[in-house]
């Protein structure tokens, strides 16, 4: 089980980034933008060369390189953004699908966060404190909807 197991984690995966994701990023091409994802970090990493994500943000934080302790709700990841960038935590901007683990960290801080409605996780009922601010049901629209409501730096 455990070389299944192994050989799964080094599997380069053949990921698409859908096009209307592409465009998105086209968009905020002068934005700087980070990617928090946990996980085992070899596979996610090799989910973001996959994707051809590496020259799309300035850094990546997959947050089991930290340890499991830093794995979302966490906020250990968000600090480092926060610190790297000399901001506030209203300043931050948090994209996400996962009402379980994506929100409620960076809620009780007083971060913007948006959730994308388009995966199985949109239709969980979760309490309050774990709700995303704002809610869309594609990145498109919320990105819209940042440039144009927010100082989405």
């Amino acid at each position: 089980m455990s070389r299944c197991i192994s050989e799964y984690r080094k599997t380069k995966p053949k990921l698409i980034l859908p096009d209307d994701t592409k465009k998105v990023f086209e968009r905020i091409k002068d934005k700087r933008k980070y990617l928090v994802t946990d996980g085992n970090k070899l596979v996610q990493y090799n989910k973001i060369e996959a994707l051809s994500l590496i020259k799309v943000f300035e850094k990546f934080f997959i947050t089991h390189r930290y340890g499991l302790k830093c794995a979302k709700p966490s906020i250990y990841c968000f600090e480092l953004i926060k610190n790297l960038e000399n901001v506030e935590w209203e300043d931050l901007v948090y994209i996400g699908d996962n009402p379980r683990k994506d929100f409620i960290g960076l809620n009780n801080k007083g971060a913007l966060t948006v959730q994308i409605c388009s995966s199985p996780y949109f239709t969980e009922e979760v309490p309050k404190a774990y709700k995303a601010r704002l809610k869309f049901g594609c990145l498109s629209k919320a990105v819209s909807y940042l440039l144009k409501h927010h100082s989405f730096a």
